[in-house]
């Protein structure tokens, strides 16, 4: 025996074979861990993110339970929770609801396991660049960060308000209970730089509209983008190209996670995700679903499917199907 270790070859061979034994073990396991997870066919976890054999793509959120990101769902209860990551959100109020641009008609009832299946995340709240007031006369504006914390930031005065270009009738006046669940942030005052996050801007030469997002400009890809982000069009401010510029460039906004959409020479129908956090700047998928039962299964309408171009379709990185 202490002949066969005083073998150098032979230990180092043994070592090896021990260490390639437990690699073979530990990504079985990914494997099989990853094969538990609906919707994402196979492939394997890892540390940094899901890697999808056969598609070739890292996917540092892989979309999992029985419906996919973007979907409104309800159980027994009148709780409404958006989905997203794989998890839920209780849409925390209907001001929360309308804020965000959602439609009632688009709330799947599901059984109430399929709700509890899903994590909880935090509460969704309105967006950046929401007014709200409470019962005083102050007038504050939401902002959201990438962690989903919300601050609530002070206008201080009408002319302050009249020269964002803000518009009395886009108030949101809540019970000061909700007011309260957002944190008070820094005041928006004269001596601001730039606009609050989630503000639309354009100037008076071009058609092409801008959200603002953590202090950078981000270019509004299409009509359908606009749309389904729930943005309206009395909103947007037209500024100066000299403010414009001001602004860095960010990543284009498209289409809202969950998002039907299609072109008009195919059949095929896809939704849309996202993944968009302080690690991954705002990627989009595309999911194509694989089927016309699929479809049905998942409780999608039809009617809520964008026809778009080939173009903007193409935008889109392709995910794993919808199974």
């Amino acid at each position: 025996m202490k002949k066969l270790f005083r073998n150098q070859k032979f230990v180092t061979g043994i070592l090896l074979l021990f260490v390639m034994v437990g690699l073979v073990m530990f990504i079985g396991a990914l494997k099989v861990r990853s094969s538990q997870n609906g919707g994402n066919g196979w492939g394997y976890y890892m540390p940094w993110g899901y890697y999808a054999e056969g598609y070739g793509y890292w996917n540092p959120s892989p979309v999992g339970g029985t419906h996919s990101n973007g979907t409104l769902i309800k159980g027994t209860t009148a709780n409404v929770y958006f989905l997203e990551n794989g998890d839920k959100r209780l849409v925390k109020s209907w001001t929360s609801f309308l804020c965000n641009g959602f439609d009632p008609n688009a709330i799947l009832t599901v059984s109430d396991s399929e709700v509890s299946s899903y994590i909880s995340d935090s509460d969704l709240l309105c967006p950046s660049g929401t007014l709200l007031k409470g019962t005083a006369a102050s007038v504050y504006v939401v902002n959201e960060d990438v962690y989903h914390n919300y601050t609530r930031r002070l206008i201080t005065s009408e002319a302050v308000f009249t020269a964002a270009g803000y518009s009395w009738s886009s108030i949101n006046t809540v019970s000061d209970t909700e007011l309260g669940w957002y944190t008070a942030g820094t005041n928006y005052d004269e001596t601001a730089v730039a606009r609050p996050n989630g503000t639309l801007i354009k100037t008076a030469f071009s058609a092409y509209v801008y959200v603002l997002d953590a202090g950078q400009k981000r270019l509004v890809s299409s009509e359908t983008a606009f749309v389904t982000q729930g943005f309206s069009w009395s909103n947007i401010r037209t500024v100066t190209l000299v403010e414009l510029n001001s602004y860095g460039t960010g990543n284009p906004v498209q289409a809202r996670k969950g998002t039907l959409m299609k072109t008009a020479a195919s059949p095929n129908i896809y939704v849309t995700d996202i993944i968009g956090d302080i690690f991954y700047a705002n990627t989009y998928y595309r999911r194509l679903i694989s089927s016309w039962s699929v479809f049905v299964s998942k409780g999608y309408d039809i009617n809520k499917v964008y026809t778009v171009s080939a173009t903007e379709l193409n935008t889109y990185t392709d995910a794993l199907p919808v199974t």
